[in-house]
């Protein structure tokens, strides 16, 4: 056999377009240990050089023929030279199909080469798993572990979610590497689509808040990587599904998940609306902080940019979204109007959002609103013809709740703050109607002018009938005006008794933050 191997490593060396031939000529010879191990050290070269239409035999044959105590070097090889990087920069756009082809066979020959040779498999996650450098992981280790799983049993599959849970744990695969290693592969690696869901769904649920997070983030790759309609689906089904666990950073990583999605594919993720919005039926189950999330998602799906036939911006609110808000609005239990105000509060700042910057538009918003009502009544499909009527809504059903007006105003100054910090101007018409509408007392009823004739900085009669008053914290310096008559307004709270005063306390509070 020496000579007929000897024969078979020259045609490798001299004819590369024998190599198929040669290699399943040589898988069927019996050598002896030494032979083989020449052999497959010869073709663990041809994983560097062949093309892609021979990397799947090269593959198969370096998998079956490996004994049991070279599978570390094997695995080492096969991590290193398998990157599908070099035949992709050579090659000539008629060679696109044959590549992909190249690379889904590829996949496959190792995939059921390990399937079965348990011994590589073993050896080839426990090689992954020995990497403490992130810079020295290559995208076939995230390829390897989908494979990996693609043929366990329900043992190794926890074993491999085990090192894939470790590597996120400990910062070594980052969201961004996942992505660069799948992004230009998604046609080889779409048969392991369910692995990767699988992958995304596991960790969305671990109670490892890290973890979780990452499985938001990789519910955005696989969004992104998967373009067709049924990959996307099954990754938004997965994502609502997680909406409701009860777990609190299950739930957060999922709705981060759509928040992701609405600003990188707002298009493609409208279409899949009707799943994000069953969530609504189970809203009592969710904190404000997640309500607030799915609102946001949903008021932003609705008022991204479209157009009409005319050319005109023809956004508006979901029906289904604008409805179920008032409901809630209308409801006498308090913490339904609060989820209808952070409902309202969400679509009016998309609303105000989405038409900021454009000169013409501030324009047009400012005539709205000086405008009489007929005027109004025909603008009400405008962005911000919209918003307005939404905070007329929230204005008049939440007067007749305190604690309602307050979490109104403390819902308003949190988003106008998030706004503000995220870079996204509120239109003037927004603007002008809160402070038209909602801050005017700060100034009637909580500030005076600064004491004429005498020091404000120490005792000022008048403002008590027994006690001294004098301006504190001087935020305004030399040129202060006006002060805060907290020592009337305490005073007048604790005599009281019909608790008008003590009410205006807890206003002015959220007033001011919203002032901010």
């Amino acid at each position: 056999h020496q000579e007929v191997v000897e024969a078979l490593r020259q045609v490798l060396d001299n004819d590369s377009e024998c190599t198929a031939a040669v290699l399943d000529a040589a898988s069927n010879l019996s050598l002896d240990p030494d032979l083989a191990q020449a052999l497959t050290d010869r073709v663990k070269d041809l994983l560097r050089t062949s093309p892609a239409h021979d990397l799947p035999v090269v593959v198969r044959y370096l998998i079956q023929s490996t004994p049991p105590d070279c599978a570390a070097e094997t695995v080492q090889a096969l991590r290193k030279e398998i990157t599908f990087v070099s035949g992709a920069k050579g090659a000539k756009k008629g060679e696109k199909g044959g590549l992909r082809d190249g690379e889904m066979l590829t996949l496959d020959a190792v995939c059921s080469g390990l399937k079965f040779r348990k011994v590589l498999a073993k050896a080839l996650l426990m090689e992954i798993k020995m990497v403490q450098v992130s810079s020295e992981h290559r995208p076939f280790d995230v390829w390897a572990l989908v494979l990996l799983r693609s043929i366990g049993d329900d043992k190794a599959k926890a074993e491999v979610e085990k090192v894939f849970k470790g590597k996120i744990d400990k910062g070594l695969f980052a969201v961004s590497f996942i992505r660069e290693s799948i992004q230009q592969h998604s046609d080889a690696l779409k048969p392991y689509f369910a692995h990767f869901l699988a992958f995304a769904d596991s960790f969305t649920r671990s109670s490892d808040y890290t973890v979780a997070a990452f499985g938001g983030r990789l519910y955005e790759v696989l969004f992104s990587v998967f373009s067709d309609d049924f990959s996307r689906s099954e990754i938004i089904h997965n994502v609502v599904a997680h909406t409701g666990s009860g777990s609190d950073s299950e739930v957060g990583a999922a709705l981060d998940a759509l928040l992701g999605l609405v600003h990188s594919h707002n298009s493609a993720l409208r279409q899949c609306t009707i799943y994000v919005k069953t969530v609504l039926d189970y809203l009592s189950h969710l904190k404000h902080k997640h309500i607030r999330k799915l609102f946001t998602v949903l008021s932003e799906l609705s008022v991204s940019t479209q157009v009409n036939g005319a050319g005109e911006d023809d956004a508006r609110l979901d029906d289904d979204v604008h409805i179920h808000i008032r409901k809630l609005l209308s409801n006498p239990r308090l913490k339904h109007i609060q989820h209808g105000v952070i409902g309202a509060v969400s679509a009016v700042m998309a609303l105000s959002s989405s038409t900021s910057g454009n000169p013409a538009q501030l324009s047009q918003e400012k005539d709205s609103m000086e405008s009489s009502c007929s005027q109004r009544q025909r603008a009400t499909h405008s962005r911000a013809g919209q918003a307005i009527a939404l905070l007329d809504t929230l204005k008049a059903n939440c007067e007749g709740s305190e604690d309602a007006h307050i979490f109104l105003l403390d819902e308003l100054g949190s988003a106008l703050s998030v706004a503000e910090s995220d870079a996204r101007p509120v239109s003037e018409s927004t603007l002008s109607w809160i402070k038209e509408n909602l801050t005017w007392e700060i100034e009637d009823r909580f500030l005076e002018d600064v004491p004429e004739g005498e020091d404000p900085w120490e005792d000022i009669s008048g403002m008590h009938p027994t006690l001294k008053a004098k301006c504190a914290f001087n935020l305004d310096g030399d040129e202060a005006q006006i002060a805060l008559v907290l020592v009337s307004l305490v005073d007048n709270s604790q005599q009281a008794g019909d608790g008008t005063t003590a009410s205006l306390l807890r206003v002015m509070c959220p007033i001011a933050r919203l002032l901010q």
